[in-house]
């Protein structure tokens, strides 16, 4: 194992670094991912009211 021996106990070091790093990116790739669906859930929400509204004021301005 690497681990035990002292010709790679540096190399191990940064194996282990590394797939901590890489862990540590994974969650920060998921609360991105996470910010970015509330954003579209947002934009999605704004998107209906201004149909919503647009739909109203041609109903007001256009209809007898």
């Amino acid at each position: 194992m690497l681990a035990g021996s002292d010709d790679y106990g540096q190399l191990w070091s940064v194996i282990k670094m590394v797939l901590l790093l890489s862990h540590g990116e994974a969650t920060v790739e998921r609360g991105f991912s996470v910010n970015r669906q509330v954003d579209d859930d947002a934009h999605s929400a704004v998107d209906v009211l201004f149909m919503t509204l647009l739909l109203w004021l041609t109903m007001v301005v256009y209809m007898p």
